[in-house]
């Protein structure tokens, strides 16, 4: 893991701005922005959930959040431990496991997955909802368009469709 001086959220931002007190903190390997998408979002919970499991065993504070305002999308919120803490320890195994898989908690991003595929569809217009039946799906009949529930039996290409992010 990076220490927060050596830290910048961009190649044109200074490393370790704004927190000269936090220096030698460790970056926990995940960050949010305004414009981050369902499985940001969902990792920065889970990976602020496991430090703050792990900083129970720690003596004094051993995690912190920040957010700072930002040219590019408008802020930026990261996650730094102090080093040698139990909260440290959760930070490196986060670094490992998302080496390995992109996601931190599979529930919780399938939970946010289907909100945001709900929320599509019930956002659509009868109109549009008949499209992508018919664009996206073989067997289900464009009278399913006046549900507020994605229709079902097509394999989960209407769904697919629904939880992409644009």
């Amino acid at each position: 893991m990076q220490t927060y001086s050596k830290w910048a959220p961009t190649a044109f931002d200074h490393a370790g701005a704004f927190l000269e007190a936090r220096e030698d903190w460790l970056v926990v390997p995940v960050m949010r922005t305004r414009d981050s998408g369902i499985l940001e979002q969902s990792n920065f919970e889970a990976a602020c959930a496991m430090v703050s499991d792990a900083s129970i065993m720690d003596d004094e504070l051993s995690f912190e959040t920040h957010r700072f305002g930002h040219w590019g999308p408008g802020w930026i919120e990261v996650l730094i431990v102090r080093p040698d803490s139990a909260a440290a320890v959760a930070a490196a195994d986060i670094g490992t496991r998302l080496e390995d898989y992109p996601v931190l908690d599979d529930d919780d991003y399938s939970e946010r997955e289907n909100e945001y595929a709900e929320e599509t569809w019930t956002s659509m217009s009868v109109r549009d909802r008949v499209k992508v039946i018919q664009e996206h799906s073989r067997g289900v009949s464009i009278f399913a368009a006046r549900h507020d529930w994605i229709p079902r039996g097509d394999c989960g290409r209407i769904f697919d469709y629904c939880r992409m992010e644009n």
